[in-house]
């Protein structure tokens, strides 16, 4: 992927890698044109990092009803949004996004794969049993993903502004008993206060290695 571009709810970022070309960087929503249009012919990956994403098991999946799944979890506007998914391995993200932004992104960068960074997390992970998973975007999305003995036991994407909001929604999405039982995988996207709260309440907190 030559030119990574990360969507969130206050902006995008962006990562330029070629053979004679390395950059990134962070702008607003619609200032793409000032810095990548010379870049739109690049095969390009789109991961948007947005609350409100459904995962559903690949095997399980029809693609003719994407839009089905997500009115159907009230995840879609049909008026403003539309639906879109990306499969890896075993699953499936499916979410909702602005039609105008889509298809201003889709206008200039037609050589592009969509993706979702809860999506991109649970690959991260690597099946790791009895563990918790978290990473966030640079504004507000925090992604958790719950492995269990047994396979996958939750992913889910919420918006969360505080160390102490990470804390809670930890203890809310899995069985706050068993926590110390189970191994804490924090991303670069944890910020040093909430990785700080994190080490007064559990023992065994790793940092996922890019």
């Amino acid at each position: 992927k030559e030119l990574s571009i990360q969507i969130t709810l206050g902006g995008f970022s962006f990562n330029i890698e070629s053979a004679t070309v390395q950059s990134s960087g962070e702008l607003s929503i619609y200032d793409l044109d000032q810095v990548l249009s010379v870049y739109y012919g690049l095969n390009s990956e789109v991961e948007w990092s947005v609350p409100s994403v459904l995962i559903i098991p690949f095997e399980i999946f029809d693609h003719r009803y994407t839009e089905n799944y997500l009115k159907d979890a009230a995840l879609l506007n049909p008026a403003t949004q539309s639906a879109i998914f990306a499969v890896r391995g075993e699953y499936v993200a499916l979410w909702a996004v602005d039609k105008e932004l889509y298809n201003y992104i889709q206008l200039r960068m037609p050589i592009c794969e969509h993706t979702h960074s809860l999506i991109e997390l649970i690959n991260k992970s690597g099946e790791s049993q009895n563990s918790i998973i978290i990473d966030r975007d640079n504004v507000s999305t925090l992604h958790i993903v719950i492995w269990g003995d047994y396979g996958l036991e939750l992913a889910y994407s919420i918006e969360c502004l505080t160390a102490e909001d990470t804390l809670f929604y930890i203890r809310r999405f899995s069985n706050s008993d068993s926590l110390m039982k189970r191994t804490i995988y924090l991303g670069n996207g944890i910020d040093s206060h909430t990785r700080m709260l994190l080490n007064r309440y559990y023992k065994n907190i790793i940092s996922i290695q890019e």
